[in-house]
C-alpha cells in the first residue's frame, strides 16, 4: 500500500467525511421529526456523501496496487467519486427548489427538467466510463482522474448555477440565516471544483460539501425542535381548553333534570337517556388522552348520544339528518360533536321559533375526505365576531386540532338568513 503525499489529504479527508456524514445521518434521523420530506432527502444526501467519501479514501490506501480485481475495484470506486457527486448535486437542487416560494403552476416543469437532466448526467458518466477516459491507472498502479474530469464538472456546475439562480430569484421569502447556508452550501463545492486544478488531485469539493451539509442540518433540527416543543406547548394547552370545554354544568344539569322528570313518566325512556348521558361523558373523558385520529364511527356515535340527549329536552323542534356518503376513515377526536353542538346553539336554538334541522354530511373525494354540519338557522356574517358575550373559541380549537392531528382544514360558509355550513376536510394518507 503507498499512501503519500497528495494521498495522505485526500485520505484525512475521507476519514473526516465519512465521521461527519455519520454523524450527521444520526443526527437527521433522531432530530427532524415533523418534516418527513425534508429528512428523506438530507439522509439521501449523507448517505451519497458517505459513500463518495468512502470511494475517495479507497481509492488512496489502494495506490500501487496490481491484478484485475484491484484495478476493477479502483475503476469503480473512481466511477463512484462522480456518480455520488452528480447525485448529491441533483439532491441539493430539488432541496433548494421546495425551500423557496417557486411558483407553483411552474414547479412541475422545473422538476421534470431536474430529473431528465439527471438522467443525462448519469448517461454521460456511464458512457465515460466505458470509454475508458473517466478514470485513469498506469502501469505502476497509481489511481488518477482521467481527461473527463473538467467536462464532468460542467454537469454538477450546471446544478449548483440553478441553485443559486432559484436562490436569488425565489428565496426572498426563506429566512436570512437559512438562506446564508443555502448560499454556502452551493458556493463551498463550486469553490473546491474552481480550486482543482491548482491543488490537482485533492478531493476538496467533497470535503467542502460534507461540512457545508452539516452546518445546514444541525440549523433545520435545531429549528425543527424548537418548532416541534411550540407544538407540543400548544397541543398539552389544548388538551386543557377541550377538558375545559366539554365540562359544560349548563348541559350537563339540563340533561339530567331532563332525565329526572323522565324517570317519574317513563323509566324506560329514562334508562336509555341514562345509557346516553354516560356513553356522552365516557367519550369526554377519554378523548382528553387520545392523540391519534379514530375511526368517524366513534366519532359519529359521541354525536347521537349527545344529539339523543338534546332531543329529549327539545323534542320535535329538533331535527338532526345523517347522509353518510362515507364512514371508512379517521379523524381527530371531538372534532364532530362541538360542531353539532355548535349549529344546534346558534343554529337551531337562534332561529325566530327555535325550531330547526342540522344535517351531518359526509363525502369521499378522490384525495380527501368531506365532513359537512349544516343547519337552517339565521346564519350571520362570517367576517364579523358576533358581540354576545361568548368566547367563539370553540371552531378555532376544532380547526387546530384538524390541522394538527390530520392535517385537515375547517371552513366556514354563512350568510345572515341563509343558515350555516362548517365543513372540514381531512387528506387521505
Amino acid at each position: 500500500m503507498i499512501v503519500q503525499g497528495t494521498a495522505v489529504v485526500n485520505l484525512i479527508i475521507a476519514v473526516i467525511g465519512c465521521v461527519v456524514c455519520i454523524f450527521s445521518l444520526f443526527y437527521v434521523a433522531n432530530g427532524i421529526r415533523r418534516d418527513t420530506q425534508t429528512a428523506t432527502i438530507m439522509l439521501l444526501l449523507f448517505a451519497f456523501l458517505l459513500v463518495r467519501n468512502l470511494c475517495v479514501g479507497f481509492l488512496q490506501i489502494t495506490q500501487g496496487h496490481h491484478g484485475e480485481l484491484w484495478q476493477n475495484a479502483i475503476y469503480m470506486a473512481g466511477f463512484g467519486t462522480y456518480l455520488y457527486s452528480i447525485l448529491s448535486t441533483y439532491l441539493i437542487s430539488y432541496f433548494v427548489l421546495n425551500n423557496v416560494s417557486y411558483p407553483e403552476r411552474g414547479i412541475l416543469t422545473v422538476r421534470i427538467l431536474l430529473n431528465a437532466f439527471l438522467v443525462f448526467c448519469m448517461a454521460v458518466l456511464l458512457w465515460a466510463q466505458l470509454s475508458g477516459i473517466l478514470v485513469n491507472i498506469d502501469d505502476s498502479g497509481m489511481y488518477s482522474m482521467g481527461s473527463f474530469y473538467y467536462h464532468s464538472n460542467l454537469m454538477s456546475v450546471a446544478y449548483m448555477a440553478f441553485d443559486f439562480v432559484i436562490l436569488v430569484l425565489h428565496g426572498n421569502k426563506v429566512p436570512r440565516k437559512k438562506r446564508l447556508l443555502f448560499g454556502l452550501l452551493i458556493l463551498a463545492p463550486l469553490l473546491g471544483t474552481v480550486a482543482k486544478p491548482f491543488y490537482k488531485d485533492l478531493h476538496l469539493a467533497t470535503f467542502l460539501s460534507s461540512i457545508s451539509l452539516t452546518l445546514l442540518v444541525i440549523t433545520l433540527v435545531r429549528e425543527n425542535t424548537s418548532e416541534y416543543r411550540k407544538q407540543e406547548a400548544l397541543r398539552n394547552q389544548m388538551e386543557v381548553d377541550l377538558m375545559l370545554g366539554q365540562i359544560q354544568p349548563h348541559f350537563l344539569f339540563n340533561a339530567l333534570y331532563v332525565i329526572q322528570e323522565i324517570c317519574y313518566e317513563n323509566p324506560e325512556t329514562a334508562a336509555g337517556a341514562i345509557e346516553d348521558f354516560s356513553k356522552y361523558l365516557r367519550h369526554n373523558m377519554d378523548s382528553i388522552s387520545i392523540r391519534t385520529p379514530i375511526p368517524f364511527r366513534e366519532e359519529l356515535d359521541h354525536v347521537r348520544h349527545y344529539v339523543s340527549l338534546q332531543q329529549l329536552r327539545f323534542g320535535e323542534a329538533l331535527q338532526v339528518e345523517y347522509e353518510l356518503g362515507c364512514t371508512d376513515f379517521k379523524m381527530p377526536t371531538l372534532t364532530l360533536q362541538p360542531i353539532v353542538e355548535n349549529a344546534i346553539r346558534y343554529g337551531v336554538r337562534m332561529a325566530p321559533k327555535g325550531r330547526g334541522k342540522v344535517l351531518v354530511r359526509t363525502i369521499e373525494h378522490p384525495d380527501c375526505y368531506e365532513i359537512d354540519v349544516i343547519d337552517n338557522g339565521p346564519g350571520f356574517d362570517t367576517g364579523h365576531v358576533p358581540d354576545d358575550g361568548m368566547s367563539h373559541t370553540g371552531l378555532r380549537n376544532v380547526s387546530e386540532r384538524l390541522r394538527l392531528v390530520s392535517g385537515g382544514d375547517l371552513t366556514v360558509d354563512s350568510a345572515p338568513g341563509e343558515g350555516t355550513t362548517i365543513r372540514m376536510t381531512i387528506p387521505k394518507e
